[in-house]
C-alpha cells in the first residue's frame, strides 16, 4: 500500500543537493536540464523512496511513463502494488521484501496498467541505500518505457513461427505442434492425421491477375479453412500455395476423410477479389499416425505422397496415404450420400419374411425387412447401410416408414381374405429414445384398423440390455398399449439375464450364428438346447432365425423350438409376391 504520509514530488531540477540546503548553481541547472531530456528521448525515469518518512521523489518522465498527472502526487509501483499487472505482482513483491529485508537490488519487466485502460511494459531497476547498521534507508532506482522494444520484439517472434501473409503458423510452428501431438498421443493412446492441401493450378492465378490478387486468394482460402477447423486442429500454410492440416484429439480415418471433404466444400464458392470470381479447388494428401508415420517427417512425406497421388487422380479430392483406405473411405461417404436421399427417390422397399410354426408347418407371423436397391450400386445389404442409417441419424425415419408401410401391408392382406396372424417390425434404440414413437405407433393402428396385439416389435438384445431409462420406460409404454415385445439377435450380447425378468418381454429371437453351427458336433446342440431352455423357463417363446438347412430344422424342432424362420422355409419377397405365395398356401386366389 502507499505510505501514510508523500510529499509532492520534485524533478530533478529542483530537487534538492544531498548535504545542500541552497538553489543549485546555473550550470547544475544546465545539467539537470540535459538529463532530463536524455530521460524524455530514452523513456527513462528515476525515482527515491525514503523509507522511514515515505516521502517520494519522482523525476518527470514517471508520471508519463505512468500516464499519472504530474502536478498531484499519486502512488507509483513501488508504493502501490494496484499499478503493476496482477500476474507480474506476486514476484515482484517478493522481490521487493527480500530487497528490503537484506538490501538485495532486484530489476523486473513489468506491466504496469495506465489509469486511461492502456497497459505498457517498464523495465524497473531498484537498490537499497542503508545506514551503517545496515538498516535500509531509501530506495532508488530507475522504471524505463519498454513497450516499443517488447511488441517490436512479440512481432519477430509472431513471424519466426507464422506466415506474414496469411497470419497462420508456418511450417516451422506446425511441426512442433506435430511432434508435441505424436509424443501424447504415443504416451495416452489413440491416432491424428495430417493433412497436405494443395491449390490445384494456382500458378494460372499468378500468371493472368497477377502475384498481388494471387496474395490475396491464399489469405481468403487460410481464412475458409480456418472456419471450417475445430479448435484443436492446426492450420498452417506450408509455403507457396500448399497448407497443411493437423487434426488432433484422437482423430480416425473417417474424421479425417470428414475434414477433408468439408476443407474442399468450403472452396467451391469462388473468390471474389475486385472484378474477378475467383474459383480454386485443391487436393488433398492424408496420413494418419501411427500407421502411415511414427515421427512428424515421415507423416509430412506421407501426406506428400499421398497429395500427389490425389493430383494425378484428377484434381479436387482427397487421397489417404493407403489407397485401399481411400477406396474404402470414399466408398464409405458415397453411400452416406446416397442414403440421405434413398427414401425419397423411392429406392427403399420392405420386404416380408414368414415366420413359421415348425411342428405343424403353419403360418405363425410376418417379418417386415427394408431393403434398399440402388440404380448403380445394386441391392445392398442391411447390415452395411443400417449402421449408416444410425450413424447418420436416420434410421429412426426409416423405421417409421417401415412401421407404416408393414402395417397397411398386413391391413391389405387381411382385407384381401388371408389369415396372418401378426407382423413383426425392427424398432431401433435411437427410436425408442424418441418421444415421437409410441404415438406414431397409435396413428398407424387407428389409419389401419390392426389392434396392438398384432404386432411384435423387435429390439436387438443390446438395446434391451443397456441402462437408457427412456428406453425401458418406451418399453414399458409399448407393453401397457398391447403390443407384443421381442429380443432380436438373442445371445449375441452381454445379457444380464435378471434384467430379463424386469422387463416386459414376450419372446426370444435366437441369433442365426448359433443356427449355423447345428450339425457340427453336440457342443453346438447343446448351446442351442440351453439357449432354448432358457427361454422356456422364463415363460417366453422361442424363435430360431437363420434356418437354411434340413439339419437345422430337425435339430431345433427335436430340441424344443417351436417357431422359426429362414431361407429354408422361405425367403424374403416383396409383398405382391408373397401375397401370391400365401394365397397358394391358404388355397385362396388373390
Amino acid at each position: 500500500m502507499s505510505p501514510d504520509h508523500q510529499t509532492p514530488a520534485a524533478t530533478a531540477a529542483d530537487a534538492p543537493l544531498p548535504g545542500g540546503g541552497g538553489a543549485a548553481p546555473p550550470d547544475l541547472h544546465q545539467a539537470n536540464a540535459r538529463l532530463l531530456e536524455a530521460q524524455r528521448l530514452a523513456r527513462l525515469g528515476d525515482w527515491r523512496l525514503e523509507v522511514g518518512s515515505g516521502q517520494l521523489h519522482w523525476s518527470p518522465q514517471v508520471y508519463a511513463i505512468l500516464g499519472l498527472d504530474p502536478t498531484g502526487a499519486p502512488p507509483a509501483p513501488e508504493t502501490d502494488p494496484d499499478l503493476i499487472h496482477p500476474d507480474d505482482r506476486p514476484v515482484y513483491e517478493a522481490d521487493l521484501a527480500r530487497a528490503l529485508a537484506d538490501g538485495t537490488p532486484y530489476a523486473h519487466e513489468l506491466r504496469i496498467l495506465r489509469p486511461d485502460g492502456t497497459q505498457c511494459h517498464l523495465q524497473a531497476l531498484g537498490h537499497v541505500e542503508c545506514d551503517p547498521a545496515g538498516r535500509p534507508t531509501a530506495l532508488y532506482g530507475t522504471v524505463q518505457d519498454i513497450t516499443d522494444r517488447k511488441r517490436a520484439q512479440q512481432r519477430l517472434d509472431f513471424l519466426a513461427h507464422h506466415d506474414a501473409l496469411t497470419g497462420l503458423p508456418n511450417r516451422s510452428l506446425l511441426e512442433d505442434r506435430l511432434a508435441h501431438a505424436i509424443r501424447r498421443t504415443r504416451r495416452d493412446g489413440g491416432h491424428l492425421a495430417l493433412l497436405l492441401l494443395d491449390l490445384d493450378g494456382f500458378k494460372t492465378i499468378n500468371d493472368t491477375l497477377g502475384h498481388a490478387v494471387g496474395d490475396r486468394v491464399l489469405a481468403a482460402v487460410g481464412t475458409r479453412l480456418t472456419e471450417r477447423l475445430r479448435g484443436t486442429d492446426t492450420l498452417a500454410r506450408h509455403g507457396g500455395d500448399e497448407f497443411l492440416v493437423l487434426l488432433d484429439g484422437n482423430i480416425d480415418a473417417s474424421g479425417a476423410a470428414a475434414a477433408a471433404e468439408s476443407c474442399l466444400q468450403e472452396l467451391t464458392a469462388p473468390i471474389a477479389i475486385e472484378a474477378n470470381n475467383i474459383h480454386v479447388s485443391a487436393s488433398i494428401g492424408i496420413a494418419l499416425y501411427p500407421t502411415d508415420g511414427s515421427d512428424a517427417e515421415t507423416l509430412l512425406q506421407s501426406a506428400d505422397l499421398a497429395m500427389y497421388r490425389a493430383k494425378q487422380r484428377g484434381r479436387g479430392r482427397y487421397q489417404f496415404h493407403s489407397p485401399e483406405m481411400t477406396a474404402a473411405i470414399q466408398g464409405q461417404h458415397a453411400l452416406e450420400v446416397a442414403l440421405r436421399g434413398a427414401l425419397a427417390r423411392g429406392e427403399l422397399a420392405v420386404h416380408y419374411q414368414p415366420q413359421i410354426d415348425l411342428t405343424s408347418g403353419a403360418l405363425w407371423g410376418v417379418e417386415a425387412l427394408l431393403r434398399w436397391t440402388h440404380p448403380e450400386l445394386g441391392a445392398i445389404p442391411p447390415a452395411r447401410f443400417i449402421p449408416v442409417a444410425e450413424r447418420l441419424g436416420l434410421i429412426s425415419e426409416l423405421g417409421d416408414w417401415v412401421l407404416g408401410m408393414a402395417c397397411r401391408q398386413l391391413a391389405a392382406w387381411r382385407a384381401s381374405g388371408l389369415h396372418i396372424p401378426g407382423m413383426a417390425i425392427n424398432v431401433a434404440g435411437q427410436q425408442l429414445e424418441r418421444a415421437t414413437l409410441l404415438p406414431t405407433l397409435r396413428r398407424v393402428l387407428e389409419e389401419t384398423g390392426l389392434a396392438p396385439g398384432d404386432l411384435d416389435l423387435e429390439v436387438t438384445e443390446s438395446v434391451i440390455m443397456g441402462h437408457n431409462p427412456r428406453v425401458i420406460t418406451a418399453l414399458s409404454d409399448l407393453r401397457a398399449l398391447g403390443v407384443r415385445l421381442v429380443v432380436d439377435d438373442f445371445g449375441t450380447g452381454s445379457s444380464a439375464l435378471g434384467r430379463l425378468n424386469r422387463i416386459p418381454i414376450d419372446r426370444l429371437k435366437i441369433h442365426g450364428s448359433f443356427i449355423r453351427d447345428i450339425g457340427r458336433g453336440p457342443r453346438e446342440e447343446a448351446i442351442i438346447r440351453a439357449l432354448i431352455g432358457l427361454g422356456r423357463d422364463l415363460g417366453l417363446e422361442v424363435l430360431a432365425m437363420g434356418v437354411e438347412r434340413e439339419i437345422q430344422s430337425q435339430v431345433l424342432e427335436a430340441v424344443g423350438c417351436r417357431f422359426a424362420q429362414g431361407y429354408l422355409l422361405c425367403p424374403p419377397m416383396d409383398a405382391a409376391a408373397l401375397g401370391v405365395l400365401l394365397a397358394r398356401w391358404a388355397g385362396l386366389e388373390l
